[in-house]
């Protein structure tokens, strides 16, 4: 890599965090990825686990499968 890595300065970073906090977003509670080319955040999941938690889930309410 030839770029230099550059540090976004703290103004800027305050200013993300308060329009998150404009818009409605709990800071404390998102992933928040600030670089110097954006900013990117990934809310909480309503339900707790992931996909595969949920499948699991989902198969264990069902009916077994019967043998042949």
């Amino acid at each position: 890599m030839t770029a230099k890595r550059r540090l976004v300065p703290t103004s800027e970073v305050r200013d993300v965090l308060d329009l998150l906090r404009d818009y409605g977003v709990d800071p404390s509670r998102v992933i928040i990825d600030i670089r110097a080319d954006g900013v990117s955040f990934t809310p909480p999941n309503q339900e707790p686990g992931n996909d595969f938690d949920r499948w699991i889930q989902k198969d264990q309410n069902s009916d077994p499968v019967a043998h042949r």
